[in-house]
């Protein structure tokens, strides 16, 4: 038997955990409208922290989400990769941290844990489909032998509960429908607000950011507040110090949020719900291209350790913050309420 599920382009690649769902959720174009309500309000902290508050897969209203224990899979099942095969045949896409050293495709020598997407079998070859950034590298899919996902999904070697998501347990996702799942434009406006005012988004139905204690939220930064980030790096090279481990993701989840918006306003100057939208697209797109004109000069820093790239990456940050908080206010105060919904 041989069954492969449906996976699209993920709007947003830059963490797995969202990578994943887009992909799911992108069989669909109905499901862009809500998507434009999301990846608005950032949030970030230390200096190798930042992702969206506005998205996760466990609160987005498009996805139905299990997780069942692994010891519950291995009491009712003959083995992990029959629970697997099962699944996929009831149209569930399974999501697992693994240890993705026991994986050729990740061409990684030492025990290390990712979470990878499981999304197609076929018996006759004896093997598996899976979804990741193969090689901790571009967003993509390989196939992968049995004996492969069996070594990767057993416990061994410590590599395991290192990813932040799982607690000795696996994921099943399904895309659902939710007829209030609609884009608003009461929703953007309100994101965009918090955004501005750098605070966290109160809407509890798509709100990744939960404290233990209210006064958590003061770990973090949020919204535009999270271009100290950029100059902590800055900072921080300035007097020798290495980058982040995870500076690739903050910068480019910069560049990424920016592309993102640029979509979201042709997507609303398509709606006729945005009064001046080519003033703002041109505006967003400007920001975008300065994003990643930092990008690039940030990947130049780490190969060549030249100071003066420094400089260049300080003034185009300072060009991209200026233009965006000067473009804000007039933004919000253009979009057309016109849906109230989700």
């Amino acid at each position: 038997m041989k069954k492969i599920l449906e996976l699209g382009e993920p709007i947003s690649a830059t963490y797995s955990h969202a990578a994943h769902t887009l992909a799911i959720l992108a069989n669909e174009k109905n499901n862009r409208d809500w998507l434009m309500n999301c990846f608005i309000q950032i949030f970030g902290g230390e200096n190798d922290f930042l992702d969206y508050q506005d998205f996760g897969f466990m609160e987005c209203p498009l996805i139905h989400t299990q997780h069942i224990g692994i010891d519950m899979v291995d009491i009712g099942w003959k083995n992990r990769l029959d629970f697997v095969k099962m699944a996929i045949i009831n149209n569930y896409y399974i999501y697992a941290e693994m240890n993705v050293s026991k994986i050729n495709a990740y061409e990684i020598n030492k025990p290390f844990a990712h979470d990878a997407l499981v999304y197609g079998f076929d018996e006759e070859n004896k093997r598996f489909l899976i979804s990741d950034f193969i090689g901790l590298k571009k967003y993509g899919s390989a196939w992968i032998s049995e004996h492969e996902l069996k070594s990767a999904l057993y416990l061994d070697e410590g590599s395991f509960g290192k990813t932040g998501i799982f607690f000795n347990d696996i994921f099943l996702l399904k895309m659902k429908h939710d007829e209030r799942a609609v884009f608003s434009t009461k929703k953007v406006i309100d994101t965009l607000r918090a955004y501005e005012q750098g605070i966290p988004i109160s809407l509890g139905y798509n709100n990744r950011f939960k404290p233990l204690f209210a006064d958590e939220k003061n770990n973090f930064l949020f919204g535009i507040q999270c271009y100290q980030l950029l100059y902590n790096m800055l900072e921080a090279c300035s007097k020798n110090k290495k980058l982040p481990s995870r500076w690739r993701q903050v910068v480019y989840l910069f560049y990424e949020h920016k592309r993102i918006m640029v979509a979201r306003l042709r997507f609303m100057k398509e709606k006729e719900c945005l009064k001046n939208a080519e003033k703002y697209i041109k505006v967003y797109e400007e920001i975008r291209d300065k994003h990643e004109i930092i990008l690039r000069l940030f990947i130049k820093y780490v190969l060549t350790s030249k100071k003066d790239i420094l400089l260049h990456i300080l003034l185009e940050t300072n060009e991209a913050v200026r233009k965006e908080k000067l473009i804000l206010s007039d933004l919000i105060n253009d979009i057309i309420i016109r849906y109230e919904h989700l």
